[in-house]
């Protein structure tokens, strides 16, 4: 049986895709050449567009209407999510993103922030375009918390003390508000009742806990070329994520000290072994597959449509994504 991918759950929202990779061209076509090449280089349509496709399902789930709107802001969270990832691989010294070498190994740390907020005005202008102050209110705060999130992370760096409650409170700003606000504001525009709009908040919310999760999974045990971007990123940067939580709770008092020094020392061979012997991994997919699971019943009430189903089978795409591309 072949596995589904992710052409096979866009195909629904093809035509909306493409509007989508039509606006982001529009954001970054300027009179200064270079500011374009840039554009088109980060944003020429490699990435899973994730995001964007929360907001079509979630939209299209309610109503088939609205899709000038519906492609906008499907377009401004790609924007802002592509904000971060351009700044995030300054931060992790990360060389390689979808597939190709990333933009700070290109032109620069400097060039790399600079196009970064960039991307982050594009989208509040395309926002304020947008003209609805419902979706304008419940953006500006999560921009707030994602930069807050990976502050939280990069202070809590190496720190044993780091508990799962406050892992799990920095993957829900990094990743999980923006994949709830991705379908929130999806159902809000599309005219969703107060019932439904919450039922596509809390998919979201749980698809990006889950999401956050797998990504770390993949950074610790994953394959760079499958995973089309540079891995190991956390353990250079000492980023206590949720498998190491666990293994450091896991070991005694002897060999979390020895953890910690691999960490330091970059003995990061020993760590995977210690996680794959202690299963740590396998508790943080466990983890992720919860999320997704209990993110999905949230839809009960949701009319059944290929949209919906999408949304479905979205979680068990990513899922066995990452599972074929970890050691367990």
């Amino acid at each position: 049986m072949k596995t589904m991918d992710l052409s096979d759950i866009y195909a629904p929202i093809k035509k909306g895709l493409a509007g989508v990779e039509g606006e982001l061209a529009k954001q970054v076509r300027t009179d200064n050449e270079f500011v374009s090449q840039l554009g088109t280089y980060v944003l020429g349509g490699t990435g899973k567009r994730l995001r964007p496709a929360l907001v079509l399902l979630s939209a299209r789930s309610i109503s088939e209407n609205c899709q000038e709107q519906i492609v906008r802001l499907a377009s401004v969270v790609e924007l802002v999510h592509t904000a971060t990832l351009v700044h995030d691989d300054v931060i992790d010294k990360a060389f390689v993103r979808r597939k190709q070498p990333s933009i700070n190994r290109q032109w620069g740390n400097e060039i790399s922030i600079l196009f970064g907020d960039y991307l982050h005005s594009a989208a509040l202008g395309v926002l304020s375009r947008l003209n609805i102050p419902a979706v304008m209110s419940r953006l500006y705060p999560v921009i707030k918390d994602m930069c807050e999130g990976e502050i939280k992370q990069f202070r809590m760096a190496f720190n044993p003390r780091l508990t799962e409650e406050e892992y799990f409170t920095i993957i829900r700003q990094k990743t999980g508000l923006l994949c709830q606000f991705s379908c929130e504001s999806g159902a809000l525009v599309a005219g969703g009742t107060s019932e439904q709009i919450r039922a596509f908040s809390d998919y979201g919310l749980g698809f990006g806990m889950a999401y956050q999760i797998l990504d770390d999974c993949m950074d610790l045990l994953g394959n760079e070329i499958k995973a089309e971007k540079s891995l190991g990123s956390d353990l250079r940067e000492g980023k206590l994520t949720l498998s190491l939580i666990h293994l450091l709770k896991s070991v005694d008092k002897k060999n979390k000290e020895k953890i910690l020094v691999a960490l330091k020392e970059e003995n990061h061979r020993w760590i995977r072994a210690m996680l794959r012997e202690q299963g740590s991994v396998c508790y943080a997919l466990d983890k992720a597959r919860s999320y997704f699971e209990n993110g999905v019943k949230q839809l009960a009430g949701i009319t059944e449509s290929c949209y919906k189903e999408c949304l479905t089978n979205l979680t068990t795409c990513c899922m066995d994504r990452v599972q074929t591309m970890t050691v367990r």
